[in-house]
């Protein structure tokens, strides 16, 4: 159906963005604490756009002209990566550049003289570094370490004689090869719980 003449359409969320579906009244309704932990996160994407900017400024140069991506031999569309490098989507950067080797020879191609492979690692570790949730169970297994739960099981294992440690190491089980993610030995002597 055709609008009248005059009349405007009316603003999407797919027209605006993912920031016009939750809106200002979406928002409200967030704890404080997630509140911070969104603006937070949204300073981190920032400063991510503005380091792929500061230190490869010739992104800005790319023609579009596609010699990147045939010249991969991954099959990696380098181009869109870059495209999303240029539009700061850091997550889309890391996940479209996951598979590359870095052999070089997209740069080596590139009219614009640009390093794709670099931006590309680049965009892998600010995703890592500033977006990418923290693993709980390293942070639990830090805290483990800070309160000294190890310690007796570590002591114990340096007084032995390296025959000693052999046959303690031949003696744990195995982990299958089909296991859930809650796999544990039966003998946790040497396996720290929640």
């Amino acid at each position: 159906m055709r609008r009248p003449a005059g009349k405007r359409a009316k603003p999407t969320a797919a027209r605006h963005g993912a920031a016009s579906r939750t809106g200002a009244a979406g928002l409200r309704g967030l704890a404080p604490e997630l509140l911070v932990e969104l603006y937070v996160t949204m300073r981190r994407i920032r400063r991510a756009e503005e380091t792929i900017a500061a230190l490869y400024p010739e992104i800005f140069k790319c023609v579009g002209c596609g010699t990147c991506t045939r010249s991969c031999p991954m099959d990696i569309d380098v181009m869109a990566y870059v495209s999303k490098a240029i539009q700061g989507d850091i997550t889309s950067l890391a996940e479209n550049s996951f598979d590359c080797v870095m052999c070089g020879l997209c740069s080596a191609r590139c009219p614009a003289e640009e390093v794709q492979y670099n931006i590309a690692i680049l965009g892998r570790r600010l995703y890592a570094r500033h977006l990418v949730p923290k693993a709980q169970h390293v942070a639990k297994a830090v805290e483990n370490i800070e309160k000294s739960l190890w310690d007796k099981s570590l002591k114990g294992l340096k007084k032995m004689s390296q025959d000693e440690l052999k046959k303690v190491y031949k003696a744990l089980e195995i982990e299958p090869d089909i296991a859930d993610e809650f796999w544990v030995p039966k003998d946790k002597t040497y396996v720290q719980e929640d």
